[in-house]
């Protein structure tokens, strides 16, 4: 009898797990939190430099809201790439690049913001070029399935016009939307 209810038991968690895995951890089939058309929500941002901003604060501009983590392979990648091929593109256009790491770094390991600045980008001083960190709440508005590199393109009106993840793999289409 032990073993009858043992196996119904593993049985219900199975079915519990399938269940909660179909209805919850599905990402959106666009893979990401806010859909192309909505407006984007306005989010406290703190800079490196430990001067609070919110999203709002550059309406009227084009803004590529990026969202990583330190660790992230791809993020990197993805710096590196903005750095080498994409920046000159992207700031010729007026846009801004608000690099936004995600609460608590989404609990992974990582480095310093201004570390990741460092090494991968230009820095903290190339204009156009921000970085900050941001809220749990934010975070999880714009990254309800916890990737580790999203992106929001934002039109200077501040409606949603491109998004998606990894950074690195959609460079194109991001300045093609701009």
């Amino acid at each position: 009898m032990k073993k009858i209810w043992l196996l119904f038991g593993a049985i219900f968690v199975v079915l519990a797990f399938a269940l909660f895995s179909e209805t919850m951890l599905q990402p959106r089939q666009n893979g990401v939190g806010i859909s192309i058309g909505q407006d984007a929500p306005n989010i406290p941002v703190k800079l490196v430099n430990s001067t609070n901003i919110t999203l709002d604060n550059f309406h009227g501009r084009p803004v590529i809201l990026w969202f990583i983590t330190t660790g992230c392979s791809s993020c990197s990648q993805s710096s590196q790439l903005l750095k080498s091929q994409y920046y000159n593109q992207i700031h010729s256009k007026g846009a801004v690049i608000l690099t936004v790491d995600l609460y608590d770094n989404l609990g992974t390991d990582g480095f310093s913001l201004k570390f990741f600045a460092n090494s991968y980008g230009y820095g903290l001083n190339k204009t156009g070029w921000i970085y900050g960190t941001t809220t749990q709440n934010a975070s999880y508005e714009y990254d309800p399935n916890a990737y580790l590199d999203i992106y929001y393109v934002i039109n200077s009106n501040g409606t949603i016009i491109n998004e998606g993840t990894p950074l690195s793999t959609n460079l194109n289409s991001i300045v093609s939307s701009l």
